[in-house]
């Protein structure tokens, strides 16, 4: 059975909206005739010497050790048939969890010789705090020309941008939630109308979590059915409960909904108000017919996002506390509506993009990762449609190169 080695796999790490991303993944494959192994997100970070220069890192001497360090992991790449790199939030700056990645994908592709597709990717050379530089930049640049001529599926238009002025190939994609967001059986939902969802950020801290709800309590005053939304792991649930008891402080009777399954996050989801800085979180809720309020995250991705999926805001809230931003909520609360079908439509397509230069080389396969995944989906998966159109008769073959 021909294989994928899946690199930064979410799926089982961190919230659902990583989960749903990874499982889409996942299951694309699996439609397109792979198996998949993976190398989990959290593994990537330690894998190499802290502060190692980025000219040692992808020499064929630290090619080596590595390899003596880590042959399992040498070995999955090599013995690939295909390596697919899930960029997700990854490649942001030039922190450790980045650089390595960025790594893997130099060796299995230079030294490995191996087909590369990094896909779902967010791509932002540029390090969070705005301060770029040619050091920062050069790890991106050389990863990308290794990758040669096949393309970088990007997941915002930020990100293609990056990527063509890197002098990579990109392709304007989406993320992969939405995939398996509209392939969950419909008969199982029911829309929580009235009901308001609160969430932080990626990068937000407790103290920020409570500032941000003094921002929220000053605009939908006394309102009930109002709930902290949360799930996935046990170690990202004790997380979120630091920022639900910090918002509670401000916002009486707030709720903690800790969503058990996948699908239940999206029953949760389902006709909600939803109060978010949480990119996955505003995509799930987007194609649960959520209304959504979005505030920015640690990149300008939820930015992105709202502009492709039709949000008509003119400035996202700064999720800060001031008074100054009551307003700017106020008016992300008047103006939040469904995401309409047609939109969802367009990024649907573009999401199917992530697939689209990985060849078929057989009949959908019954992938032992994806019967393990769906442990935690909360439904069998025969309840389950596809991610992926069918295959047409005579696909083109993506080379291996």
């Amino acid at each position: 059975m021909p294989k994928a080695y899946i690199i930064n796999f979410t799926g089982f790490f961190g919230h659902w909206g990583m989960y749903g991303t990874s499982m889409a993944v996942t299951m694309g494959l699996a439609e397109k005739g792979y198996d998949a192994d993976y190398l989990a997100v959290n593994e990537i970070a330690s894998l190499f010497p802290e502060q190692q220069a980025w000219d040692e890192m992808k020499s064929s001497a630290a090619f080596r050790l590595f390899e003596a360090r880590n042959p399992q992991i040498v070995t999955a790449m090599g013995e690939a048939d295909i390596v697919v790199v899930n960029g997700e939030g990854t490649l942001h700056g030039v922190r450790p969890s980045s650089l390595n990645l960025l790594a893997l994908m130099f060796y299995a592709r230079k030294y490995l010789k191996r087909p590369v597709y990094l896909i779902n990717t967010a791509f932002y050379p540029t390090p969070f705090d705005g301060i770029g530089s040619v050091d920062s930049h050069a790890p991106y640049a050389e990863t990308l020309h290794a990758l040669g001529h096949r393309p970088v599926v990007v997941r915002d238009r930020a990100s293609f941008s990056n990527v063509e002025e890197l002098g990579g190939k990109a392709i304007l994609g989406f993320d992969c939630l939405p995939l398996l967001a509209r392939a969950l059986p419909r008969s199982q939902f029911s829309p929580r109308d009235g009901r308001i969802l609160l969430t932080a950020s990626a990068g937000c801290t407790p103290t920020q979590a409570k500032e941000l709800s003094k921002t929220i309590a000053r605009t939908i005053g006394a309102r009930p059915h109002v709930g902290y939304l949360s799930g996935g792991t046990a170690k990202y649930n004790a997380f979120e409960r630091q920022f639900h008891e910090a918002m509670s402080d401000e916002i009486a009777g707030l709720a903690l909904d800790e969503t058990e399954t996948f699908l239940d996050f999206c029953k949760a989801l389902d006709g909600s108000l939803l109060i978010s800085g949480r990119f996955h979180y505003l995509i799930a809720g987007a194609w649960m017919n959520a209304k959504l309020a979005p505030f920015e995250s640690n990149t300008r991705k939820n930015t992105e996002l709202i502009a492709d999926v039709g949000v008509r805001l003119e400035q996202l809230f700064a999720p800060t506390g001031p008074v100054s931003d009551t307003a700017l909520l106020r008016n992300a609360i008047s103006r939040a509506r469904p995401v309409s079908a047609a939109s969802k439509q367009r990024c649907e397509k573009r999401s199917l993009r992530n697939f689209s230069r990985i060849r078929q080389v057989g009949p959908p396969v019954r992938s032992t990762l994806v019967h393990e995944m769906a442990k935690r989906l909360g439904c069998p998966m025969e309840m389950v449609g596809r991610i992926t159109p069918e295959p047409r008769p005579t696909e083109p073959r993506d080379e291996r190169s």
